[in-house]
């Protein structure tokens, strides 16, 4: 895993970054909290969050599984185990969601990279 991309910049946040961005999260609209809180603790990649749907986040066992979009394949898999803090940001997210729909959407629209 590189650190620095070729013009050496750093690819990852700090841990004061990360703390800034935890209490900017914190801080924020209820979807821009679980959105940015998702982000933070699992590393996934926004497109990868932006399709998370509520039957994705199992709240007892306080795991989100995320299907990898990386890979071009829609059979690949990962759990990635999550704080509390998460899962009930989450669930409020969700609301009353269908459970197979994406949790953050704008207008009854998923949000997509841009949008989101």
């Amino acid at each position: 895993m590189r650190l620095y991309d070729r013009s050496a910049r750093r690819l990852y946040l700090n841990a004061a970054e990360r703390q800034r961005f935890l209490e900017a999260a914190r801080a924020a609209h209820p979807d821009v909290r679980s959105l940015g809180l998702t982000l933070l603790y699992t590393g996934c990649r926004i497109s990868e969050a932006l399709a998370l749907r509520p039957e994705d986040v199992q709240a007892d066992a306080g795991v989100i599984m995320f299907r990898t979009l990386k890979r071009r394949r829609d059979d690949v898999y990962r759990e990635v185990p999550v704080p509390v803090e998460l899962v009930h940001a989450l669930e409020r997210a969700s609301g009353h969601r269908p459970p197979d729909e994406p949790i953050w959407q704008h207008r009854r629209q998923a949000l997509n990279r841009s949008t989101g």
